[in-house]
């Protein structure tokens, strides 16, 4: 219900994710503003490691940082009051004009392929490229729903051929 802060207040939370195995779930209640674009990777990387089954419930607002938290888990339960926000990461880099623009172009290449990994199939290609230009996207609970069964759908599809492809 808070927003997403730095790594070390969710220490906890991901020790415990790495005791979790494939038999266990963990249901992530989400009514956020979003935060911090690394602790979340942090959390979602480790869940996707240990392969515990996740489920994100949206109960609110699921704005940005907590949209990608919610979309990254194996299933998601959207409340009639679900709202979502979508855009890109804010930035902070420092130092020598040299080394900020450098900080800066590897953070925009960073975030923009986790945007392309995390929406595809919820956005549109035209919609990813909006967030990455730096447009935000609205959405209530029965968008959230139908872009939710879309991107099963789509990425059901590609498990499948990726699975083949392993196979043969």
């Amino acid at each position: 219900d808070d927003e997403i802060l730095d790594a070390k207040y969710y220490r906890q939370v991901i020790l415990t994710l790495m005791k979790c195995s494939d038999d266990d779930r963990v249901i992530f209640l989400i009514n956020s503003i979003g935060g911090d674009l690394f602790t979340l990777r942090a959390i979602v990387e480790t869940f996707k490691m240990v392969g515990v089954r996740t489920t994100a419930v949206i109960m609110a607002k699921c704005y940005s940082a907590a949209s990608m938290l919610a979309l990254s888990c194996d299933e998601i339960v959207v409340y009639p009051s679900a709202e979502m926000m979508i855009h890109t990461a804010q930035l902070q880099a420092g130092g020598s004009a040299g080394n900020f623009k450098r900080s800066v172009n590897f953070l925009i290449d960073t975030i923009e392929t986790y945007i392309d990994e995390v929406y595809y199939g919820f956005l549109t290609p035209a919609e990813i490229q909006d967030v990455k230009d730096d447009k935000e996207i609205h959405l209530g609970a029965a968008q959230i729903t139908a872009r939710i069964k879309k991107m099963t759908k789509e990425r059901e599809r590609i498990d499948k051929i990726v699975k083949s492809k392993l196979k043969g």
